[in-house]
C-alpha cells in the first residue's frame, strides 16, 4: 500500500512515433487555467507533447486537486511504439499531503508519549482516534479522487493511441523475477 497514489504502466500501440505524437497533439491543448468554467468545446488534455515525450493533465470542469499529472515517454518496440506512462499527483498537492501526514503522525506520537508517561490519563486514550481518523481521511481522499481521474485518463489514452495495456510496470518486474526463479527450479 502506498501512502500517496501513483501508477506506472505501458501502452503498446502499432502506430509509428510520428503518428503517436500527432494523435496525442490532436487531443492536447496548451496549458490554461480557464478550462473549468469555459465552453466544453476543447481537447481532452492540456499540456505539452513532443517527440521526446509528454506531460499532460485531463481538462475537467470541476475542481479536483488530486487530478493526475501524466508523464510519458516513447520507446520503439517490435510491434510499434511502447508508451511508458507515469501518473502522479501534482508536486504542490504531494507536498501538502506529506505535510498533512507528517503533522498528524507527529501529533499521534506526542499524544502517545503523553499517554505513556501519564501526563494524560488512560481514560483519555480515545483521543488517539482523532489523528488516526485524520490519517485515514487524508489517505482515502487522495486515493479516491486520484483513481477516479486516473481511470478516465487511462481509457482516453488507450482510445487516442489505439493501444492496449502491455504491462503494469511494477507487476511486470515482479512477474519477470518469479519467471526467472521458476526457470531456475525447472533446470
Amino acid at each position: 500500500m502506498n501512502l500517496l497514489p501513483y501508477e506506472k504502466f505501458e501502452i503498446q500501440t502499432s502506430l509509428t512515433l510520428e503518428e503517436t505524437v500527432a494523435a496525442l497533439k490532436g487531443e492536447v491543448e496548451p496549458k490554461g487555467w480557464w478550462f473549468w468554467w469555459s465552453s466544453h468545446e476543447h481537447a481532452i488534455f492540456q499540456g505539452d507533447v513532443s517527440r521526446d515525450g509528454f506531460k499532460i493533465m485531463r481538462i475537467i470542469h470541476y475542481m479536483n486537486h488530486f487530478l493526475p499529472v501524466i508523464r510519458g515517454t516513447f520507446k520503439q518496440s517490435q510491434n510499434g511504439i511502447a508508451v511508458m506512462i507515469q501518473m502522479d499527483l501534482h508536486p504542490f498537492v504531494k507536498t501538502f499531503m506529506l505535510i498533512w501526514f507528517g503533522g498528524v503522525i507527529i501529533f499521534l506520537l506526542v499524544l502517545s508519549a503523553y499517554l505513556a508517561s501519564g501526563i494524560i490519563s488512560l481514560s483519555s486514550s480515545f483521543l488517539l482516534l482523532i489523528p488516526l481518523a485524520m490519517l485515514i481521511f487524508g489517505w482515502v481522499l487522495a486515493s479516491e479522487f486520484f483513481w477516479f481521474e486516473a481511470r478516465k485518463a487511462r481509457s482516453e489514452l488507450l482510445a487516442i493511441l489505439h493501444g492496449r495495456i502491455e504491462s503494469n510496470l511494477w507487476q511486470a518486474s515482479t512477474k519477470s523475477v518469479k519467471a526467472q526463479r521458476s526457470d531456475q527450479y525447472e533446470r
